[in-house]
């Protein structure tokens, strides 16, 4: 499989995990980088299998994937 159906794959589950997270952990309000920062820390502690593979800087590209699909405010 190439690296970007991974990265393709590994994003779309990362975003549904942020939806399912957002619902619990920030309700009724505008998310922003502290919230990004907060579910990156989630999935460093529970859902590390949805965190991109490669040597790259794992948040920015997480925190990067929630702004793109306009999950959170910078």
């Amino acid at each position: 499989m190439a690296r970007n159906t991974k990265q393709d794959s590994a994003k779309r589950a990362a975003l549904r995990e942020w939806d399912a997270w957002a619902l619990v952990h920030a309700k009724g309000v505008r998310h922003d980088g502290h919230h990004a920062m907060l579910f990156f820390q989630y999935l460093q502690r529970e859902r590390s299998d949805l965190l991109p593979a490669g040597n790259g800087d794992k948040w920015q590209t997480v925190h990067g994937w929630l702004l793109q699909d306009g999950k959170v405010s910078n």
